[in-house]
């Protein structure tokens, strides 16, 4: 049963992004166009938000407002946040990894956490005890406050291992051309015949 949540609940998170994605696309272009950038990114960024709580949701709508959320989320952040962010302080995040997997990510345990504090038998059953293991010794509450803490940890690890990432790269002898593998790798040409 609960292996069957989580495979629910991970195709509706999944199947709510990718909706919002192409949605939110076109919202945000001045012609009313999709970006595939932001759509082929985006799309998945339901199933890294589901990720913390995809057996814990009971319900389908909640994984589905749980996609929304990561869907249009990610897709603003590749929009608005990211060129911002280079604007302002110079931060390039070449592989969207903030708007995948960062943004996402956080409001997945935050899910996770709300999830956890309004977690009752009614919508378990019999595997209350069994996804929330210490509910016998913690109350819903407690549980919610463990996920937040969780999640605390978890972005004071992240950003430590950032930061110290970023001062070694700085260290780092400045290339000619950034982003641009045939400074430091053999690239073969491309076949004019293709």
């Amino acid at each position: 049963l609960i292996q069957d949540r989580v495979v629910v609940n991970t195709y509706l998170s999944i199947i709510a992004s990718a909706f919002t994605a192409f949605t939110v696309s076109c919202l945000l272009d001045d012609k009313g166009r999709f970006s595939m950038v932001d759509i082929q990114n985006a799309t998945i960024a339901g199933g890294v938000a589901i990720g913390c709580s995809a057996d814990m949701v009971p319900h389908p709508y909640g994984a589905m407002i749980i996609g929304f959320l990561a869907g249009a989320v990610s897709v603003v952040g590749y929009r608005v946040i990211s060129p911002k962010l280079t604007e302002k302080i110079g931060l390039k995040d070449t592989c969207g990894v903030l708007n995948l997997h960062g943004m996402p990510g956080v409001l997945g345990a935050v899910a996770g956490c709300i999830v956890s504090a309004a977690a009752e038998t009614d919508g378990y059953g019999d595997t209350l005890l069994t996804v929330f293991a210490k509910r016998g010794e913690r109350s819903a509450m407690d549980q919610a406050w463990f996920q937040l803490a969780a999640l605390a940890v978890t972005l004071v690890i992240a950003i430590v291992g950032g930061a110290v990432t970023g001062l070694a790269c700085r260290a780092l002898p400045v290339l000619e051309r950034f982003y641009d593998d045939s400074v430091e790798y053999d690239v073969a040409e491309a076949d004019a015949d293709k």
